[in-house]
């Protein structure tokens, strides 16, 4: 019983002390971690490409050559557009902060006749501070994004750097699995593969499906918010397609800033109708056709608790909550079960043995 009250003491320490390890270095994470998602996202494609007789290594550079034939497109044909519509709405940021302004204190004078003044006063001086808050945030940011070169330089080096790593995680992926294998306790193995199986299939299935509904969607939501007029619709698309991660809450989001971006941009109303338009057809291609047969229920989580998962989320790690709340939430309702039959039946196993 000691000895096994030390081994658990002796884990907990050494899973304490891995943790604050890579906090420590947590900033030079970054392309390992992207490799890390590469090689586990194009596993599928690689076991495929095994299956026509083509080597591992083979398979692996075929997928690490498409991968940075995607970075190269990009680079080339989306990035530069993206920049010249940022610089444009920082540009633009000012007059859009006055705009809003104008109408919520246009909002107050209407509602003022029925509300104290003094709690009017109060919340335009709010309104004010959150708008400044909020425009001095966002330029921040973007100036960071445009004009930061060691960020830049950071940012470009993990792009290079995360497909070589990619490369040699998807090509020396058994022999990691068989190095590992040898670390795990032999009455462990069984349960520890078809837990690892599991998330696969759940949620590994979930993250590489809702990722290309992701993408489509964003497509779509670019081409069909420039035929409709709306300014930025290079951002707008790729910020609403992203959000599409977000189940539920991303696309009402990403609904409330186009609605936002279309008044002030004084569209009138047609603009109002076209991106109206534009969500809806969206929002029904992907849970009619994309969601169905690229995801699933896969998952298998209520959509109750897929929102208690991203508020809790969002609330304790906000943005990389949010984004991450859904498959950790899948990983959970995957392993959970799992882990508490082996409690109950090491219990029962225990209670036999004891006289």
């Amino acid at each position: 019983m000691h000895q096994i009250n030390n081994r658990k003491i002796i884990l907990t320490l050494a899973a304490l002390l891995g943790a604050y390890f890579l906090y420590t270095i947590s900033e030079i994470l970054g392309p390992f971690i992207a490799g890390g998602v590469l090689a586990f996202f194009f596993q599928p494609l690689i076991s495929k490409l095994k299956t026509f007789g083509v080597p591992r290594w083979g398979s692996s550079l075929l997928v690490t050559c498409l991968i940075l034939t995607i970075i190269a497109v990009f680079f080339w044909l989306v990035l530069p557009k993206v920049y010249t519509q940022a610089l444009k709405l920082i540009v633009a940021l000012p007059k859009y902060t006055r705009q809003l302004q104008e109408m919520l204190n246009e909002y107050l004078v209407r509602i003022g006749k029925h509300v104290d003044p003094q709690y009017i006063v109060v919340l335009k001086n709010k309104i004010g501070q959150t708008s400044n808050y909020l425009l001095s945030t966002l330029n921040n940011s973007f100036s960071r994004v445009l004009n930061g070169s060691i960020s830049m330089l950071h940012t470009l080096g993990m792009i290079i750097v995360s497909p070589i790593i990619a490369f040699y995680l998807m090509k020396d992926w058994p022999n990691m699995v068989a190095s590992i294998d040898r670390y795990l306790p032999p009455n462990q193995k069984r349960i520890f593969y078809y837990g690892l199986a599991k998330i696969n299939a759940s949620v590994g299935s979930y993250l590489r499906g809702q990722s290309i509904v992701c993408v489509v969607i964003m497509f779509l939501y670019t081409i069909m918010f420039y035929f409709i007029g709306l300014q930025y619709s290079l951002i707008m698309g790729v910020v609403a397609g992203a959000l599409t991660f977000v189940p539920y809450a991303g696309v009402t989001i990403a609904y409330i800033s186009a609605m936002l971006l279309a008044y002030l941009q004084g569209g009138g109303s047609s603009l109002y109708i076209g991106v109206t338009v534009a969500v809806l057809v969206a929002q029904t291609l992907e849970m009619a056709l994309l969601s169905p047969y690229l995801i699933g229920k896969r998952l298998g989580l209520h959509p109750i608790w897929v929102l208690f998962a991203i508020f809790l989320g969002g609330y304790i790690f906000g943005f990389w909550g949010v984004l991450l709340a859904t498959p950790i939430a899948g990983v959970l309702r995957t392993i959970l079960p799992s882990l508490y039959n082996v409690y109950v039946k090491s219990e029962v196993s225990r209670d036999d043995q004891t006289p």
